[in-house]
């Protein structure tokens, strides 16, 4: 199973160690990403057809202690046009951004990778965000609108930040967030993916995937608390 293209996709979900082994001698990385696209431009759009994202804007900007600028309420299909550009555009970035920043950390720690194994490897680590989407999917279906509770907690409720206290601050419920379980999988599937592509010590991996992990998650709770700033929250 985990010689094919195909294969791939099930057995670095159930046995990553041979499937990482046999991506390292034979990178693949074309059908992982077309399904990482199209499931997650799926599991997208069907939000896209229920959220309103102005009212989203509205209750995000509220739980920051901040008001709707008169200017934003007439501006409901620029955020949303916003809204989709991210949503659309975001994914390439880590899709793409992540091996070649990791490509790099890796060379510099003495590791052999080429760019194409470590888009191999990335793309395949990235799976449990296809079994996110597959489950996001019939949840999506059987709801008729989606707002910023949705976005808080997740779909699935897979975050830490689904069970924080309605008084949580904006700051620690994104660090909450941002404790989520297809995420971790992800990040525990790239240590050991990068281990066995790379030839670097478990401990090298863990200090480069989990240090890339460590900045996304300090960008996102930074730009949080800058939010929260320019409301007066905490």
């Amino acid at each position: 199973m985990h010689e094919s293209a195909f294969g791939r996709l099930v057995s670095v979900l159930i046995a990553p160690g041979k499937t990482f082994r046999s991506i390292a001698e034979r990178p693949t990385w074309v059908v992982a990403f077309a399904v990482l696209l199209v499931l997650g431009l799926v599991a997208f759009l069907l939000f896209v057809q229920r959220a309103d994202f102005l009212e989203i804007a509205r209750q995000q900007m509220e739980a920051e202690g901040r008001e709707m600028p008169p200017e934003m309420e007439q501006a409901g299909g620029m955020i949303r046009g916003c809204g989709m550009a991210v949503g659309l555009i975001g994914p390439m970035f880590i899709y793409f951004g992540v091996p070649l920043v990791l490509w790099g950390v890796f060379a510099l720690l003495g590791g052999t990778i080429n760019y194409r194994t470590s888009l191999a490897v990335s793309l395949h680590a990235m799976m449990p965000k296809a079994v996110e989407a597959l489950l996001e999917i019939p949840v999506v279906l059987s709801r008729d609108s989606l707002g910023y509770e949705d976005l808080k907690t997740g779909m699935l409720m897979s975050s830490l930040g689904a069970f924080a206290p309605e008084d949580t601050g904006p700051v620690l419920l994104e660090l909450l967030a941002s404790m989520e379980f297809f995420t971790i999988w992800c990040v525990v599937l790239l240590m050991i993916g990068y281990r066995i592509a790379a030839k670097v010590s478990l401990g090298k991996a863990a200090a480069a995937v989990l240090g890339l992990w460590a900045v996304g998650i300090a960008i996102k709770v930074g730009l949080a608390a800058l939010g929260a700033a320019q409301g007066g929250g905490a």
